[in-house]
């Protein structure tokens, strides 16, 4: 078998002690960008197949900073923090980035610290001048190797394949982007282009911080806390997580809430209770929470309601926002996104039509 041609001007490198696991890099990629990958040599080949090396054309306008929305400044007690300069409309792209680093998730379990550390400064090193000295500007939160520090505190996950192989990755723009559990921008992976878009969520006005969630905005507020906390090792004091207990309260029932809900939508079985009257409260709980980056999730177990009982033009109606919500929140290539078109085009024809009468 003829392998693909590989675009990497460094590697594989493979130290003493990692038998899975090499260091790529190409510093010509995305303009001068460059990248570096540990990974495996599978993953390696499957990544050299995307887009992003294949038709540089396609990270046109990526990695921008021409007439960015934003600017970075100092926030007193909490460090640097990025702020827009004008009002961003849901939607707007704030910036795009590829990853100055990506690494195979699993290689923080399985290789000795020793052998990790020498991979990661070797990849690190690899990277041209301008975007080493990127990586090493980022804060690091728990001492130790100056690389691995940065990579634990700002790294993002990423996924690859049909498997999802889970990576992390190194993007600094974003990594800049303080947290917040309702936060006003959200972001996506490009895994054809190895692009992370970041997006407003909602409208955000000029003056106001840019934030984006590094936690599971389904969590409880306790265990959102003890998360950051582990991860990030810092209290989030957002508007959310700083409201009077009993508010705080009444916001984890409603996340309660629906979950509940959710799962009486998702049984299809002849004795179901579901009913659309139950989607439309969970669209109205998403929207009480101020989950505006996952609406597409409410919006879909509402068209699949309506259509359920054979509604229509209301199931189509939830369908279009709930395609309009995905393409903003995972990109219009994303399964869940040519699902919903595919239901548009023929709903009378779909499984769930009627199920529910």
């Amino acid at each position: 078998m003829v392998l693909p041609q590989q675009p990497w001007t460094e590697g594989p490198d493979t130290p003493n002690g990692s038998a899975v696991y090499c260091v790529y890099s190409n510093s010509t990629f995305a303009g001068g960008r460059g990248i570096s990958l540990i990974t495996t040599p599978e993953m390696a080949t499957y990544i050299a197949q995307m887009h992003a090396f294949t038709q540089p054309k396609s990270l046109k306008d990526i990695n921008t900073v021409l007439n960015r929305p934003y600017v970075s400044q100092s926030i007193p007690g909490r460090g640097v923090g990025l702020f827009a300069t004008r009002t961003l409309h849901r939607g707007d792209k704030i910036f795009s980035h590829t990853p100055l680093l990506i690494v195979h998730r699993t290689t923080f379990s399985t290789l000795e610290d020793s052998v990790r550390f020498e991979m990661q400064n070797r990849a690190v090193d690899l990277l041209p001048d301008p975007s080493r000295e990127l990586y090493l500007e980022l804060y690091g939160q728990f001492g130790g190797d100056r690389v691995n520090d940065i990579l634990f505190t700002n790294s993002f996950q990423v996924y690859f394949g049909e498997d999802g192989v889970e990576h992390n990755a190194i993007l600094p723009e974003a990594a800049r982007t303080n947290h917040d559990c309702r936060p006003n921008a959200h972001y996506y992976f490009d895994e054809n282009t190895l692009t992370h878009h970041v997006v407003a969520s909602r409208t955000i006005h000029t003056g106001e911080e840019l934030s984006l969630s590094y936690t599971d905005m389904m969590l409880p507020r306790a265990e959102r806390q003890a998360a950051i906390q582990f991860s990030w090792g810092f209290e989030c004091t957002c508007s959310l997580c700083s409201l009077p207990e009993a508010l705080i309260h009444e916001s984890d029932k409603r996340l309660k809430l629906i979950s509940k809900l959710e799962a009486l939508l998702d049984d299809w079985s002849d004795g179901t209770t579901a009913t659309p009257q139950m989607a439309d409260a969970l669209v109205s709980l998403y929207n009480q929470e101020h989950l505006y980056a996952p609406m597409a999730v409410p919006y879909t177990y509402a068209a699949l309601a309506y259509s359920g009982v054979g509604d229509e033009y209301v199931a189509l109606k939830y369908a279009a926002l709930a395609v309009e919500s995905g393409v903003l929140e995972a990109g219009p290539e994303h399964p869940d996104v040519l699902a919903m078109q595919e239901f548009m085009k023929d709903l009378t024809g779909h499984w769930s039509w009627k199920l529910r009468l």
